[in-house]
């Protein structure tokens, strides 16, 4: 069993979205594999689950602790934010940044992340699947730059040839800017999004280099991914954020 369920917003800030996603239906999956007799679960989190004070991460944590406590033979993966072709993160921003001509004022502009590429956390996957050293163990999946949130956002609008003034807002405005679109239709940034960014997204043991995977740079795979970003995949951005 592969669990890769996961949601970045939930319906109103209470907690219980993230909870029926992440633990509710976890704790189904544990149940259902027992009953079947089926032994083998890989577990998507996410870094920092059950750290600091988002349900989002909250939640993960919790997850996470039901399947410790499964008696299966579990591998649990913390990726920090992946990218690849038609992302939620640098396409996301993509997108973003035609709408916010000339300024995008940025909530959070210091957080930290480390992106790992998509077929990396693929492959992580795969060598894991049958290998019996991983069973009980946790890895921390991140790539090999760490990047603030500021410069992501620049990277993607100069790969994108788009001249925008990045504005950093102080933590009170970047709580009002969060809780504002908390009300926007498909939630591109929310109260619960501005409180995951309070603990920076990189890690401390390299779960990539444990399973013999070399990680990809970002700056290999960003033009092919924001080159390549036709209205197609814009409309696929633009789903997903209905939803």
């Amino acid at each position: 069993m592969v669990n890769l369920v996961g949601i970045l917003n939930e319906s109103g800030d209470n907690g219980r979205g993230f909870r029926r996603a992440h633990v509710e239906l976890t704790k189904l999956v544990i149940a259902a594999m027992q009953l079947a007799g089926v032994r083998r679960l890989l577990q998507m989190s996410s870094l920092n689950a059950g750290r600091g004070h988002s349900h989002y991460l909250k939640s993960r944590g919790e997850a996470e602790a039901a399947v410790k406590a499964s008696g299966l033979d579990w591998t649990i993966f913390e990726p920090s934010v992946i990218f690849g072709q038609g992302d939620g993160f640098f396409c996301r921003f993509a997108a973003l940044l035609k709408l916010a001509k000339p300024v995008l004022p940025l909530a959070r502009a210091q957080a930290k992340f480390a992106p790992v590429y998509v077929q990396d956390v693929v492959e992580a996957f795969v060598r894991a699947l049958g290998n019996r050293r991983t069973f009980g163990e946790v890895y921390e999946l991140y790539g090999p730059d760490v990047f603030t949130l500021a410069e992501i956002v620049r990277m993607t609008a100069e790969q994108c040839g788009m001249k925008r003034l990045v504005l950093p807002l102080p933590d009170a405005l970047g709580r009002v800017q969060a809780f504002v679109f908390d009300f926007v239709p498909g939630k591109p940034f929310s109260s619960d999004n501005y409180r995951s960014l309070l603990t920076d997204s990189v890690g401390g043991i390299d779960g990539l280099h444990r399973l013999g995977i070399t990680p990809t740079r970002v700056s290999a795979i960003l033009p092919e991914i924001l080159g390549h970003l036709d209205d197609r995949q814009t409309r696929y951005a633009r789903y997903r954020s209905a939803r």
